[in-house]
């Protein structure tokens, strides 16, 4: 019943719906994330998307099932977002320990990864310097900085599409001999 409610827009029964759960998907995220800014995002994403997508809820199934089907989808979809982030910026500055993959100072690998970096807006370049090489979470960044933590996501979301694009064009136009 409540399933045909939210189904037909009842924000009500959706109200109802979010305060009988909310609690439960916060836990079920931070269990897996250890964090509580991704736990918050994820709950507030999974609810999200369980209003917008609620003409595709099949009313003979319970509805906390088919919420925590939207959160496991949620959460691979960031768990996805994650990893592709952590490799792409690998690729661009390598490992933080000494390793055959991690280039020496002043190699041509090492200095295309600090052009690049070079080129972000400093606000920018200071999370993503926080984020991957020191270690901050969005928490500690948004504190140390004095930004919202979703301005902490926007600006290594951005940051690494910028990386992305300037490295591309220093492959395109100064290609290794």
């Amino acid at each position: 019943m409540v399933i045909e409610q939210i189904m037909n827009g009842d924000k009500k029964a959706f109200d109802a719906f979010y305060w009988q759960y909310v609690d439960k998907l916060f836990g079920y995220f931070f269990k897996r994330t250890q964090s509580h800014f991704h736990a918050e995002e994820l709950t507030q994403l999974t609810f999200i998307k369980f209003w917008e997508y609620r003409s595709s809820l099949n009313p003979e199934l319970s509805p906390d099932m088919q919420l925590y089907y939207k959160a496991r989808i949620t959460y691979i979809d960031w768990l996805r977002k994650a990893a592709t982030q952590r490799s792409l910026l690998s690729q661009i500055i390598g490992p933080a320990s000494d390793s055959p993959d991690n280039p020496p100072e002043g190699s041509e690998k090492y200095e295309r990864a600090r052009m690049a970096l070079e080129q972000l807006p400093e606000m920018r370049k200071k999370v993503l310097t926080l984020f991957y090489l020191e270690g901050y979470n969005y928490k500690e960044i948004a504190t140390l900085l004095g930004i919202a933590p979703k301005t902490v996501d926007n600006h290594i979301y951005q940051g690494i599409a910028q990386l992305r694009k300037i490295l591309l064009l220093f492959i395109i136009f100064f290609p290794r001999q």
